[in-house]
């Protein structure tokens, strides 16, 4: 209760906090996703109608809490704490089977203070659940091992399904259980008997297949296509591996727009104008991008082993890597509180320090190896982001409160304690080397300016979009954000200046083009806006608010002939276009009153 209740008060007091900032209902980039996936599914959209492109679990778990609480985020966060709360009591169990029960409430004492746990506690994103599935099937997980009774094989299998819904990377783990029930099985290793390893392994696989099964089955009855769990493992492999990924971490693809709500149509366009066809199913967009990903490593063998070597230090390093939500600047900006919580730098070494000193117990422990050593392999084989190493956390934070009573109980003998210290030492400074990979503050800065967008609050957004261009002029996608802000508030002649600066750090871009030519529109400069519109088009034929813009101006400036090739070519491209009947009707009037006229 002691663990329970010092992770339930720092939540709690995190939330009060966390309420009275711009952040609490601003749902960033995956959050978004994920909350109007939430809303779809407590409407009573529970099937769907395409393959799951992301892994469903977390979507269904906010489906049903905003059908028993409403589109409450204060309920979804207040359950979401608790949920933390209770990990790290299951955190306190691990360490104990490690070491014992001081060992345990060290251990849960961390995760309770552990800063990015509480972090993802009170946002609308899958990680704070990942970690706690987790640590409860490596729980289980040993005392299946230590008892060997079915129930809690069957019970294992299921926690794992039921993670491997919430991150894709843990099928993996599936499929090495599955090789050592065969290799158990076939070499008589297990100490039963071959009946009862069987036995285990039958139920074991039951229990994750009561869990996966019903999601395949799903996406085969919507697509025909045998998706096991969603359909991004491709994408999210080229994207980390391909030959214009400078950053050899993740950096977003030029296609690929900068929200995950386009992610999957602009990965399946490229994938289909390679290819030359029209329409791919999902499995075939994933397979697509997965053979292109492993071609690249075919070609570059010595490249992809750097990626791999600069990822592994990434992914043990104290620095936070942001993708949606940025730790580090939140923590510098808006919850400065965060600041004076443990981070990773303090964990990781500690949890190293406690592996090796609990070495003595490798054959009871080899589950712990096995799972980081593997779950890690599994991350840097794609990129690495902060959030992705939480499944790992409850496992460092174990071995950590083992390392403190370790050394704790070696103060007695000084040359030992002064070893494990010493150990110590090199752990921490490799952990909290200054990092090779960091993330300017542009992102997280570009982002509030969009949530102040969003509010109505220009002039707040434009200040940040300048602040975000300060910190990286060559970022297109501040420069463009600022520009359209500029626009909408009226300031052309800047907007114009802001869209030009990101024509020049991403040439021919069709949205800072069309960009110009709606501020050229809106000040009355009917032929420069006539020309970026139909440069817009020429660089993006599909883009139908412009060509809809292009027509309008044509027949504003008596152009019928040029305007009615253009309305039919709306109609060819978008033929359920509203605008294109309405334009066209409007022609229509325009030649018969000039007909009248003349």
């Amino acid at each position: 209760m002691i663990v329970f209740g010092a992770a339930l008060a720092i939540r709690l007091i995190y939330l009060v906090l966390f309420r009275q900032t711009v952040m609490w209902d601003a749902m960033m980039v995956d959050a978004g996703l994920y909350d109007s996936w939430g809303m779809r599914i407590a409407g009573g959209d529970w099937i769907g109608d395409k393959v799951f492109y992301d892994p469903p679990l977390y979507a269904y778990f906010l489906g049903v809490a905003y059908k028993l609480f409403g589109h409450d985020y204060i309920a979804v966060r207040i359950i979401q704490v608790f949920i933390g709360s209770a990990h790290c009591v299951v955190v306190l169990y691990l360490a104990e089977r490690i070491l014992d029960r001081r060992a345990g409430i060290a251990a849960g004492l961390i995760a309770s203070l552990y800063g990015p746990l509480v972090f993802y506690d009170a946002l609308l994103m899958k990680a704070f659940l990942s970690g706690m599935l987790v640590d409860c099937a490596l729980l289980v997980l040993l005392a299946g091992i230590r008892s060997g009774r079915p129930r809690w094989w069957f019970l294992h299998g299921i926690i794992l399904g039921f993670a491997s819904l919430l991150r894709v990377n843990l099928m993996a783990f599936v499929w090495v259980e599955a090789l050592f029930f065969a290799a158990v099985i076939v070499a008589g290793k297990w100490e039963s008997g071959r009946r009862k390893a069987l036995c285990a392994a039958l139920v074991w696989a039951v229990g994750v297949c009561a869990v996966v099964a019903p999601v395949m089955l799903r996406n085969f009855h919507v697509s025909g296509s045998p998706v096991l769990v969603s359909s991004y493992l491709g994408q999210n492999f080229y994207t980390g591996n391909n030959e214009f990924n400078s950053s050899d971490n993740y950096q977003r693809l030029s296609f690929v727009r900068a929200n995950p709500k386009y992610e999957e149509s602009d990965f399946h366009d490229e994938a289909a104008a390679r290819l030359g066809v029209k329409k791919l199913e999902p499995k075939q967009v994933s397979d697509y991008w997965l053979r292109q990903g492993l071609l690249y490593i075919r070609a570059q063998p010595w490249d992809f082993a750097k990626r791999l070597t600069k990822r592994f230090r990434i992914f043990w390093n104290a620095y936070e890597v942001p993708d949606s939500y940025n730790f580090g600047f939140m923590s510098r900006h808006l919850m400065p509180v965060l600041r004076y919580l443990p981070g990773f730098g303090i964990i990781a070494p500690l949890g190293l320090l406690g592996i090796t000193l609990t070495l003595r117990r490798r054959r009871e422990l080899w589950p712990f190896y096995v799972f980081i050593l593997l779950y890690c392999s599994s991350v840097i084989v794609f990129f690495v982001f902060s959030r992705y190493r939480m499944p790992v956390v409850g496992s460092l934070s174990a071995f950590a409160g083992a390392a403190i009573i370790s050394l704790w109980d070696l103060r007695s003998n000084r040359k030992k304690l002064l070893m494990g210290a010493a150990l110590l030492v090199p752990l921490a400074v490799f952990v909290n080397l200054p990092p090779e990979y960091l993330v300017p503050d542009s992102s997280p800065l570009r982002n509030l300016g969009t949530l102040y967008q969003m509010r109505g609050d220009a002039d707040t957004a434009i200040d940040y979009y300048r602040k975000s261009v300060e910190s990286n002029p060559n970022e297109f996608e501040s420069r463009y954000f600022m520009a359209h802000t500029l626009r909408q508030n009226g300031e052309y002649y800047e907007a114009i200046k802001q869209y030009s600066e990101a024509l020049r750090i991403k040439p021919g871009d069709p949205n800072a083009l069309a960009g110009i030519g709606m501020c050229h529109d809106a000040m009355g400069n009917d032929e420069a806006a006539y020309k970026y519109y139909v440069e817009t088009i020429k660089t993006n034929m599909n883009l139908s608010e412009i060509r809809i813009k292009l027509i309008e101006l044509l027949l504003r400036n008596d152009k019928l002939d040029e305007a009615f090739r253009e309305i039919f070519a709306l109609q060819t491209l978008d033929k359920t276009n509203p605008e294109s009947e309405r334009l066209y009707n409007e022609l229509k009037r325009k030649r018969a009153s000039n007909a009248g006229k003349n």
